[in-house]
């Protein structure tokens, strides 16, 4: 009799741990799916995040369009601020990003005309780079293109990593500070075209995105898009594949405006004619845009970006989403290159 109710009691309570298991076996996944289902809100923009962005880029009004794009970034930095902090931890606990890109992230300064930016590599970057040095060409000379604006007279620069009391001072001084960023699937397919496609692997540009890849083989654009989330994973991006909000610290920094480079021509004159600085430098605007169009970028103008991702599996272009949402978020570019 005791043995009997021994055991009633053993099954009794080994029901009570499997329901107890069980219910917190759907505790958890409720848990999960609750998880799942709010980050993939998040990353489809939750309808509200989708339709404001197309609003704002929609505006044919400029000054508005740029006013309001300012506000719904800094008001959508928030909610991301833990997600780029971890991108942002991701590089700095690799020594070489520390020592061999970390010293690149840094904003353009032009005290003469009170303007600070910070220039993304396949986002302008060659316009920027020539408008800084005609800028400071007063002999009329023709100007050499350097792929640096180092070398330039007047030019300064302040480090992103390390710009509070800096960029005090700028805003003291009524600095007007800006960036550009650019499609981030389009910006793949640019550098594809301009450093791989139809070059020899003995090819300087080639050869220069190899030795960013750490050696992974990038002559197709597949090759190149692992090479772009191998080196992210390990916290070593390259400057023309890092993201840029961690890159020009976008949600720190107290950008006055946020560009896009498909409107680059129309925004930066809006920009510079805000500042008050529009009529000073038309001729060196002209001047920069006709140089900085790259010949590479004509001829495959007429091939949609859109083409080269139609056979990339489907879990690249996930990692590729995830790795540039709060780029593609913030400036309201397709989660899909598709």
């Amino acid at each position: 009799m005791d043995a009997t109710a021994g055991d009633q009691e053993t099954v009794r309570k080994k029901r009570c741990c499997l329901i107890l298991l069980i219910l917190t076996c759907v505790v958890i996944v409720n848990m999960y799916a609750f998880a799942v289902n709010h980050h993939q809100s998040f990353l489809q923009g939750d309808g509200s995040h989708v339709a404001r962005n197309v609003g704002i880029n929609q505006n044919n009004n400029i000054t508005q369009r740029l006013k309001v794009r300012a506000e719904y970034i800094r008001e959508t930095c928030h909610s991301l601020q833990q997600r780029i902090r971890q991108d942002e931890k991701m590089m700095q606990n690799n020594p070489l990003y520390m020592e061999h890109y970390e010293p690149q992230r840094r904003l353009v300064i032009d005290p003469a005309l009170k303007i600070a930016v910070c220039i993304q590599a396949k986002g302008g970057s060659v316009f920027w780079k020539t408008f800084f040095i005609h800028r400071t060409v007063s002999d009329g000379r023709e100007v050499q293109f350097n792929s640096s604006v180092t070398n330039t007279r007047g030019i300064g620069f302040i480090s992103t990593s390390s710009y509070k009391p800096q960029l005090s001072s700028l805003a003291s001084d009524q600095y007007t500070m800006f960036t550009f960023g650019r499609n981030p699937w389009n910006r793949l397919v640019s550098l594809y075209r301009q450093k791989i496609e139809g070059r020899l692997p003995t090819d300087s540009s080639y050869k220069y995105v190899r030795g960013a890849c750490l050696g992974k083989p990038c002559g197709t654009f597949h090759q190149l898009l692992r090479c772009v989330l191998y080196t992210w994973k390990l916290g070593l991006p390259d400057r023309h594949w890092e993201p840029l909000t961690t890159r020009c610290d976008v949600c720190r920094i107290p950008y006055t405006y946020f560009g896009r480079t498909e409107n680059m021509n129309e925004e930066v004159a809006e920009i510079f004619r805000q500042a008050g600085i529009e009529g000073k430098i038309a001729s060196v605007l002209d001047s920069a845009r006709n140089f900085s169009i790259r010949d590479v970028e004509v001829k495959s103008s007429k091939v949609d970006y859109k083409e080269y991702y139609r056979n990339i599996p489907k879990f690249t272009i996930n990692d590729l989403r995830e790795m540039y949402m709060a780029d593609l978020t913030l400036l309201g570019y397709p989660l899909s290159p598709l």
